[in-house]
């Protein structure tokens, strides 16, 4: 007999929630069934069903450890984007491994990207071990709590001369940046602006997100031999068809992995009692392009942000 988990159930929940249900036609049902979904995640996620509350992070590094404190609302059916999933974790804590452990020339990599930042822990790690700035990206409804995330780590970003900048990024419309409270955009007309460095962390949950991402990082990834694509992707049960999409997807742009792993992860669905945290298993891998051109594309400055 097939043993059915919590966690098994709060994925397939999860799974609902997060999908278009294009095969329905009915948006009135399609609206009723995501927020049955959701609250059947409430009754069994310990998790979803807690107020909005602070979390702390410590993350520990040779140079001295640091706390990065981030905001993360009640999750509703609408923003679940706003938690920091344990795939975000597991890459914050070894990313200042990953891009020097591999014999490249140095830290300094120059301004950053990341993409579906959710609550931006990815990125402000990011810009701290590196002491860069990072582009942290999402969909117009994430990214206020992008910003109030930056703000309450400021004092320590400005510690380690780092700077993130909360921006809008639509994967529909990949070719433009909307920096948020700016009057600015970075767009189809800087076709020379790239970046070395593009982040990305649990991005890819419906089998159209392996095209879409692809085509945004194919955009913005810098096409010389020191760019680096860096993902960090939970594997979710019934989700290895997106996970195999994702992947075909960037090798048809011409990146190859440089490298990878498995490494098991707690998620906190069953409530914050440690025995009741459920195990995931996520997959990260570092990629580059397998024929860069000679000559790097012009990298984003410090005085594009001001």
């Amino acid at each position: 007999m097939l043993k059915v988990t919590n966690r098994d159930v709060a994925q397939y929940l999860i799974s609902i929630i997060r999908s278009k249900l294009q095969w329905i036609e009915d948006e009135q049902q399609k609206e009723k069934i995501k927020e049955l979904a959701s609250l059947r995640l409430n009754e069994r996620a310990g998790r979803a069903a807690t107020p909005s509350r602070i979390r702390t992070y410590v993350f520990e590094r040779p140079a001295g450890n640091y706390k990065i404190q981030l905001y993360e609302p009640t999750m509703t059916e609408d923003n679940l984007g706003l938690k920091t999933w344990i795939a975000s974790y597991l890459l914050a804590r070894k990313l200042h491994t990953l891009l020097v452990s591999e014999g490249d020339r140095s830290r300094d990599r120059g301004p950053m990207l990341e993409l579906g930042a959710g609550t931006g822990l990815v990125g402000i790690t990011a810009a701290i071990d590196f002491q860069t700035i990072v582009y942290v990206t999402d969909l117009p409804a994430m990214v206020k709590n992008l910003d109030r995330n930056i703000q309450a780590n400021s004092a320590l970003l400005e510690e380690h001369g780092a700077i993130v900048t909360p921006a809008t990024l639509d994967w529909n419309n990949p070719r433009h940046i909307s920096l948020h409270n700016q009057e600015k955009t970075i767009d189809s007309e800087m076709d020379h602006v790239r970046f070395q460095v593009v982040l990305a962390a649990d991005v890819v949950y419906e089998h159209e997100h392996a095209r879409l991402l692809a085509n945004t990082i194919e955009r913005w990834l810098d096409n010389g031999s020191d760019a680096r694509l860096v993902i960090q992707l939970p594997r979710r049960p019934r989700f290895e068809a997106e996970l195999e999409s994702f992947c075909s997807e960037l090798e048809r742009l011409g990146l190859e992995i440089l490298g990878q792993g498995d490494e098991e992860g707690k998620e906190d669905w069953g409530g914050f009692e440690e025995e009741s945290l459920v195990s995931v298993t996520c997959w990260w891998s570092v990629w580059r392009w397998k024929f860069p051109t000679q000559k790097s594309s012009e990298n984003i400055s410090t005085s594009e942000v001001h």
